[in-house]
């Protein structure tokens, strides 16, 4: 599973790896921040730990370079046979 996040400031990182995520005080892979396809926004790929299906309101949290984004929340609900088909 992954989630997509849009935003701005991201493309100016130093580097990728300098970049940390936590979904729900969990670390998570950042699989790409960068240059989005819409004009003006910058977008960040994650993986979606698995542990975290069903867990509800969590926290996203970024951070690099010394500075944290602004925390935002996103309900995780559970998987559900028709999500897997």
């Amino acid at each position: 599973m992954f989630l997509i996040l849009y935003g701005t400031g991201l493309k100016g990182r130093s580097d990728l790896a300098a970049l940390r995520a936590s979904i729900g005080g969990v670390s998570s892979q950042i699989l790409y921040a960068g240059p989005s396809s819409l004009l003006g926004l910058d977008q960040v790929n994650l993986s979606l730990p698995r542990i975290m299906m069903g867990r509800g309101l969590v926290d996203i949290v970024i951070s690099g370079d010394g500075k944290m984004a602004n925390t935002v929340q996103v309900s995780v609900g559970p998987v559900t046979a028709s999500a897997m088909q």
